[in-house]
């Protein structure tokens, strides 16, 4: 019967070192897909702005979108808006800068 339980044993680290791997390769398809996800977003991101930049209305719209979707403070510092505790305030315009300009 020792043979069994070594046969058993080998199984069981195979089963491990597999396990192991399957997580690797998971968070690596994980990490890839992240980073395709972000190149899109910044593609978007780039023909939005300079849509932005073209036409008021349109970037008018954008502001009351942003406003009521950026609920993260420390996004919505960022995108110099104000506190989701002045929600109550009318939306601030995202103001573009020049340096900020993408070609899409």
């Amino acid at each position: 019967m020792p043979r069994q339980s070594t046969a058993l044993e080998k199984l069981l680290e195979q089963e491990s070192k597999l396990q192991t791997a399957i997580r690797a390769a998971k968070r690596k398809a994980a990490a890839a897909a992240a980073e395709v996800e972000g190149e899109r977003c910044r593609i978007i991101g780039a023909a939005v702005v300079a849509e932005m930049k073209a036409a008021p209305d349109f970037a008018r719209t954008l502001d009351g979108v942003i406003e009521r979707h950026t609920t993260n403070p420390k996004d919505r510092a960022a995108l110099g808006l104000k506190t989701a505790e002045k929600k109550s305030q009318p939306a601030v315009a995202v103001q573009v800068k020049k340096s900020e300009q993408v070609s899409a």
